[in-house]
């Protein structure tokens, strides 16, 4: 894991959305927190990303012990601070702020790939949990769940994702899935 992190280049890969941040459609409404504010705890989430940390308490660690993280103004949180911003900013708000970088940003683009048309990548994949709810069923002794996930190879981007029980049949998310994509297209 690489502890040091290149202050000007974390600026330039957040700037897309730390000018969002300006923006109030993009911030959430009566915002609660004390410490970790929505945008404090996005760049925390990118910090984590761009890190390569493997946990939630590897990253307080690193924010404990690395004398960098106050360049890019972040600052120590304990777990529970960061746990509780999870429950805290719904998913939607993280959903618009990816569709908003998707309709400005420019996409990367594959010169070869474009020639040969349009490649989509589908996967289901299993994922352990240690919670015990309805959703998360799998077998009888152990609970997952599973991440069906289509990533356009042309432009480097997940297109689209779902998460569902572990014992759901992938075919049949997959004929959805291309189901869909025809009506789209057609």
């Amino acid at each position: 894991m690489n502890t040091k992190i290149n202050n000007l280049l974390f600026h330039k890969i957040a700037k897309p959305v730390t000018d969002l941040f300006n923006d109030k459609k993009y911030i959430p409404e009566n915002d609660s927190a004390k410490n970790l504010i929505f945008n404090k705890f996005f760049t925390l989430l990118l910090y984590y990303y761009l890190m390569g940390l493997d946990s939630l308490r590897s990253l307080i660690t690193d924010l404990k012990t690395n004398d960098n993280v106050s360049k890019i103004g972040l600052f120590h949180v304990g777990i529970s601070t960061v746990h509780e911003a999870f429950y805290r900013y719904h998913a939607a708000l993280f959903q618009k702020i990816y569709c908003y970088l998707l309709e400005t940003l420019p996409v990367y683009q594959i010169d070869e790939f474009k020639q040969l048309g349009r490649f989509i990548l589908t996967d289901g994949s299993i994922f352990p949990m240690a919670i015990n709810n309805f959703w998360a069923e799998f077998k009888q002794r152990s609970k997952a769940l599973k991440l069906h996930l289509c990533f356009e190879l042309n432009q480097m981007i997940p297109t689209y994702f779902l998460v569902t029980s572990a014992k759901t049949d992938e075919r049949k998310v997959f004929a959805n899935i291309i189901e869909q994509a025809v009506n789209l297209y057609r």
